[in-house]
């Protein structure tokens, strides 16, 4: 969360990375967080350029291996 907390990732973009982290779609995010999914995509790529990343795949790995999320993440 150490992103978070400089605030390179705002709360809402560590909340969206921790979803695609347990597998979720950019659909079943905004369901779940009660927006569209062009929302769900535009803080994707905040998410990747903060992390200077390609892709939710290194986004996830690089926030990982950074302990920006932990290393298992449970449903």
């Amino acid at each position: 969360r150490e992103v978070a907390a400089t605030g390179q990732l705002t709360d809402r973009q560590y909340e969206i990375l921790l979803y695609m982290a347990k597998g979720k779609t950019n659909i079943e995010i905004a369901e779940l967080l009660i927006l569209s999914e062009s929302s769900i995509k535009q803080e994707s790529v905040k998410i990747f350029r903060a992390l200077g990343v390609a892709n939710r795949q290194d986004a996830v790995k690089k926030a990982r291996g950074s302990g920006i999320i932990p290393e298992q993440t449970i449903d």
